[in-house]
């Protein structure tokens, strides 16, 4: 004799969720049931949203992610008799180049200890100075040590570049501004942040994070 188990939660609207400060995409693909957090970005509702947003890890506060009704699958079993399924929980890729932390240039094979919730991860940063680590895609900030020094991480808090709170972070995090004028954003020191940047970069020096600058501060940053 055959049974039939249904997988996943129906849900009788789509819904809109509305992004807030902090939150990142994977995260709210599933608090919504959805664990293929990519299909979700990739569904047609989301199109939008994918013109303003190119990247589903970068999102801006008040943004909009469209929640279509989850389809549902079955699977035939036999009755009277125990099965076994397994649940694969999502996971999220952090990613980080401690050459942005550490002013050093020995950072390739530089071991770390990252702490993510209760979890302690070794890690060994490659030949680029890059730890990789995939941790639980509802953890907020975590904690990086590196030769005894600690450097807080928060998970999902980057704003888009066009921002300037989203210029700041990433100055920031390329050494050209400290956390806390990137934090309170001076104006004076993000004007000297900028244009330290742009004669670096071999860009115009005016301290305006335009459309040029904002392009090779992406690029410079990686994200």
């Amino acid at each position: 004799m055959l049974g039939f188990v249904r997988f996943g939660d129906e849900e009788a609207l789509m819904k809109k969720h509305m992004v807030k400060a902090g939150e990142h995409f994977a995260e709210i693909a599933s608090s919504h049931g959805w664990g293929d957090y990519e299909a979700l970005w990739e569904h047609a509702d989301n199109a939008e949203l994918r013109e303003l947003r190119p990247s589903p890890h970068i999102l801006e506060a008040g943004d909009i992610v469209r929640i279509p009704e989850i389809r549902m699958k079955s699977a035939a079993i036999a009755t009277e008799q125990k099965h076994r399924f397994r649940v694969t929980r999502p996971t999220l890729l952090l990613r980080v180049d401690i050459g942005d932390l550490i002013d050093e240039e020995d950072e390739a094979g530089r071991e770390c200890t990252l702490h993510v919730g209760a979890r302690e991860y070794t890690l060994v940063a490659d030949d680029n100075g890059v730890i990789e680590q995939r941790v639980p895609i509802d953890e907020k900030d975590a904690l990086l040590m590196i030769d005894g020094v600690d450097y807080p991480l928060r998970i999902g808090h980057l704003d888009t570049i066009e921002t300037e709170s989203g210029q700041r972070q990433r100055l920031a995090n390329l050494g050209y501004l400290d956390d806390k004028a990137a934090e309170v954003g001076e104006a004076d020191a993000f004007c000297a942040a900028v244009e330290e940047f742009q004669e670096e970069a071999g860009l115009t020096v005016d301290g305006i994070c335009g459309p040029q600058t904002q392009g090779r501060l992406l690029e410079e940053h990686g994200s």
